[in-house]
């Protein structure tokens, strides 16, 4: 992956432009990333290493953002890697041993006797076939929402990749504030006009 050399240099230029005490600040807040998380942001964001690294000393508060992001990241595609394997385990074994039951069903009936009942073992078949379905069923309904999970972001992820690509934006409360007044004023007061009344 080519890398773009503008970016790069405005993040080095933007760290040298700032006083060695923020830079300090930001230090501390960045390294308390673990190799893991900063890989991590770093696959969200798109970004070179160094440039999401001097994105994160020149603005500290992006950090917790980026720290969240990206456990998050991490628990969700860790997460949907196990629904997918075991989802499609389930639906191949099942499926395997169900027709092997069905073909075990339909040559019951073969190479034997005239004193023999040379009919394919229908209750085996049947439940051959109830193991497939019942197997491809679960498996689906497992794997396929674990594709998904892995490739699909998270809310915490939106936010933090949202906070990186636009720095101005305002912290986020935990609860949205209560919506205590109306846009418009005098709003929720009843207008009342009169009415002129003519009887010929």
């Amino acid at each position: 992956m080519r890398w773009s050399v503008v970016p790069l240099w405005s993040a080095v230029g933007l760290a040298l432009l700032l006083p060695s005490s923020a830079r300090g600040q930001g230090a501390g807040a960045a390294g308390q990333l673990t190799a893991a998380q900063l890989d991590s942001f770093v696959e969200l964001t798109g970004d070179p290493k160094p440039l999401v690294w001097q994105r994160l000393l020149a603005d500290p508060g992006l950090v917790p953002y980026a720290a969240a992001a990206a456990n998050a990241r991490l628990e969700r595609r860790a997460s949907g890697k196990t629904m997918t394997i075991a989802g499609f385990t389930i639906l191949g074994v099942g499926a395997a041993l169900g027709y092997g039951m069905v073909l075990w069903g339909l040559t019951s009936g073969v190479d034997c006797d005239a004193y023999s009942d040379c009919s394919p073992n229908g209750t085996l078949m049947l439940g051959g076939f109830a193991l497939m379905v019942g197997s491809i069923a679960t498996g689906c309904s497992i794997g396929i929402p674990g594709i998904i999970r892995m490739v699909r972001a998270s809310d915490v992820e939106n936010e933090a990749s949202a906070r990186y690509q636009n720095p101005g934006l305002p912290p986020m409360p935990v609860y949205p504030p209560p919506y205590r007044q109306s846009r418009w004023p005098g709003a929720g007061k009843t207008l009342t006009a009169p009415v002129l009344s003519i009887t010929f």
